[in-house]
């Protein structure tokens, strides 16, 4: 029997897991897939205070996949959720909260993850 994948929508725009354990979700905008994403937590949102500028920390499972979005030239797009529990790891989704464009910084922050400025949120 196929696993059907849970939908989670924000902004007019569904997100579900390429699969069981992804760490990537597909973008669906009127049932058509329009982008396949890496999904990253609220927990790595950060407002600088100064300059007011938002930064979000994005994991990776593939260190190949790791490296091309920290070196990546252009911004590419993350889906952003909310975590159950985030003591718990790996962790399990909770709530989808929107799809933002950003731009790699170039900073590495952990072997699993890099550091990325928010540019916008995409809304469908």
């Amino acid at each position: 029997m196929r696993e059907i994948a849970m939908a989670h929508w924000s902004d007019n725009l569904e997100m579900t897991f390429t699969h069981r354990g992804s760490w990537k979700g597909h973008i669906k905008s009127r049932g058509q897939i329009i982008d396949t994403v890496p999904v990253s937590w609220t927990k790595g949102w950060v407002v600088d205070k100064d300059t007011k500028s938002i930064y979000l920390e994005v994991w990776f499972q593939k260190e190949d996949e790791l490296l091309a979005a920290m070196n990546a030239a252009e911004p590419f797009k993350v889906a952003v959720g909310i975590a159950n529990d985030y003591d718990a790891f790996p962790h399990s989704f909770s709530e989808y909260r929107g799809l933002f464009l950003v731009q790699p910084t170039g900073e590495r922050l952990s072997d699993i993850s890099i550091q990325t400025k928010v540019l916008e949120r995409i809304k469908g």
